[in-house]
């Protein structure tokens, strides 16, 4: 199986705050299909970059010396000699250094899938964790399968930027020649055919995230001094986690938690955002002082794994008001850390907690106000929910994710002729 690295390459090269969605879902997956290579004798699992530059190309070579596994293997071609490049460099500029050193890549590349193919007795599997690579249609006997996470581009295109629905757009016309889909949620594959009604013919298998190992309900030596770097202690806040944009909704969150405290005064625990800044975090800001309530939010900004998992475990309760998800991987995160969660109503974050969280409609302040009140006031009930969370969790993880996802690529391979 070919795996497809980009979004790890270009995550470990870009911001630490761009390492989450996708790039930590393609991570795990591989890392996990790393370890459970051993019960697929005859795969051989591939990760590549179909065309990249040097650094991205080193970044990959690097992190998968962290998969103990021998069936990994850097597939991305030569390079060139440092020499070479440096003379390339100064005389022709970065484009055309990078142009050559691809174009090299993409031959080596070519050589090498077909003398792979023809090796094969069956068709090879093209797994892309996101993007799809155009060039690669071309190799009949390559089966192409792609990973689908939401459809926040087509469904709210006023929340997203020009180059993702783009992005989307593109994808629509590549779609029909696919071989196989996945979809990380029921709700996702419903919004899929709603979205492009012909993939239905398509083989589509639903195979969901899972959470990290770091997110347990089991206590790390750093919490104290995080919570402490943090002006925090243990169960004295609400903790909510996700990218300060339109679509989470914290502008109702916000509205909800102004009436707790008016109702509960002083009694009110903190409210904890966590989460990368966007292009809304000025009108948030506004909000705040609108309600009066600064001195009572603590803004972390995007925070380690470590601190992450920290402030889920001695959180009070998690709450989710997102207006849509295409899996919702926080509320995961928070249930496996023994966190009570109060949740959107949204399908896709019900399919994941089951009846292992208590939820509310995102657009109703006044119910989530509600049953914040409720939760955090209620200590049987905290630990009801807490129970039940830890218990739901179990059924997710990364391992099983990987059989599932090899299997799949596996049923849609059929005798080279």
């Amino acid at each position: 199986m070919l795996f497809d690295a980009t979004v790890i390459a270009d995550g470990l090269l870009g911001l630490p705050s761009a390492r989450t969605g996708v790039y930590r879902y393609t991570k795990c997956l591989l890392q996990s299909m790393a370890a459970v290579g051993h019960e697929f004798p005859f795969e051989q699992l591939i990760p590549f970059l179909p065309c990249a530059e040097r650094p991205n190309r080193l970044a990959l070579s690097a992190e998968l010396l962290e998969i103990q596994s021998p069936q990994s293997v850097d597939f991305c071609g030569p390079y060139l000699p440092q020499v070479f490049v440096n003379t390339i460099l100064a005389l022709f500029g970065k484009r055309i250094t990078c142009g050559i050193e691809r174009g090299i890549q993409f031959v080596v590349l070519w050589q090498q899938l077909n003398r792979l193919l023809l090796s094969a007795r069956t068709d090879c599997i093209y797994f892309t964790p996101h993007a799809l690579t155009p060039a690669l249609s071309r190799f009949r006997r390559l089966k192409r399968v792609i990973c689908i996470h939401d459809l926040i581009p087509v469904l709210f295109p006023e929340y997203c930027h020009d180059w993702s629905i783009k992005f989307y757009s593109e994808l629509r016309l590549q779609l029909p020649d696919v071989d196989g889909i996945i979809c990380v949620s029921e709700a996702t594959r419903d919004d899929l055919l709603r979205w492009f009604p012909a993939l239905s013919s398509k083989p589509i298998a639903v195979i969901p995230h899972a959470a990290d190992a770091c997110f347990s309900y089991k206590t790390n030596p750093n919490d104290t001094s995080i919570l402490m770097e943090l002006g925090l202690s243990r169960h004295s806040y609400i903790l909510s986690v996700g990218t300060l944009e339109p679509r989470k909704n914290l502008g109702t969150l916000l509205v909800a938690y102004s009436k707790l405290v008016v109702r509960l005064g002083g009694a009110a625990p903190r409210l904890v955002l966590c989460g990368a800044a966007s292009g809304c975090d000025l009108a948030l800001q506004d909000q705040i002082q609108n309600l009066q309530l600064e001195g009572k939010i603590l803004f972390t900004g995007f925070v380690s794994d470590e601190f992450l998992s920290t402030l889920y475990r001695y959180a009070i309760c998690f709450v989710f008001p997102s207006l849509y998800e295409g899996f919702g991987l926080p509320v995961l995160e928070a249930i496996s850390s023994g966190t009570p969660v109060l949740s959107s109503n949204h399908p896709a974050l019900v399919e994941v907690l089951g009846e292992a969280a208590l939820t509310f409609d995102p657009i109703d302040s006044n119910q989530l106000s509600m049953e914040l009140e409720r939760l955090i006031t209620d200590k049987e009930l905290q630990q009801h929910q807490r129970l039940l969370g830890i218990d739901r969790a179990k059924q997710f993880s990364w391992q099983s994710s990987a059989r599932r996802t090899i299997d799949f690529a596996r049923s849609l391979r059929c005798l080279a002729p």
